[in-house]
Parts: C-alpha cells; structure tokens; sequence
C-alpha cells in the first residue's frame, strides 16, 4: 500500500479511498471493523506524516483529521490511541508550518477524544 501511496498519479486517489473508508462502516469481514480502520490509520499516519513518509507532498491535515473525527466516535480505545499517535507524528515532523485551520481541527479532535474519556 506504501508503494501505491508513493506512485505521485495514485497518492491523492488511495488517500481519498482511505480516509472515505474511516468515515464509512467497513464492510463485513472476518476482521474486526476496528481492527481495519486501527490499520487504515497508521497506515495514513505513517505514510503522510512520519519523518519516513512515503508522500513527496505535504497534505493538508483537516482532510483526514475529519475522517479521524469520524471514526473516533466509535469510542474503541485502540482507535483513541492510534489517533493519538497520529497526532503526535504530526505535531513532531510538521507543527512548525501548521495553519491554524489546522490547529483548529487537530484540537477538535482532542477534545472529542477527552469527552469520550468522561
């Protein structure tokens, strides 16, 4: 999948399908639906924002921040955690040049995380 995300013609279109897939009840599998989107998340994380990210180009992050508000209402701690992480990623290899549009949803995402905590 990394290699496909990497392929400059494809990247935009799987980075639609994943975060589309996070928004969307997965289909019936024999894995476990959170089990899918905890993947479908480190892999986004990992492949756009890590310091060995396999995108050239530097995505706006509210696009998949929506996706990971979405999927964060499933209230799974695994999914909390691994949003977490991709926050983290983010704020450690980019919050030097973030917008605050993305500050903006980054924090959306935290406090909808905390609100579940309650």
């Amino acid at each position: 999948m990394k290699m496909l995300i990497s392929i400059h013609s494809l990247e935009h279109t799987i980075i639609f399908a994943l975060c589309s897939f996070l928004e969307e009840r997965p289909p019936r599998s024999f894995v476990p639906p959170q089990e899918i989107q905890i993947n479908t998340l480190y892999l986004l994380s990992t492949s756009l924002w890590s310091k060995t990210r396999t995108s050239p180009k530097q995505h706006h992050c509210s696009a998949v921040l929506s996706a990971m508000l979405k999927v964060i209402k499933s209230g799974h701690e695994r999914i909390l955690v691994e949003v977490l992480a991709s926050l983290m990623f983010y704020v450690q290899n980019h919050g030097e040049i973030m917008e605050h549009l993305s500050w903006d949803a980054m924090l959306t995402v935290i406090e909808e995380i905390v609100n579940q905590q309650r």
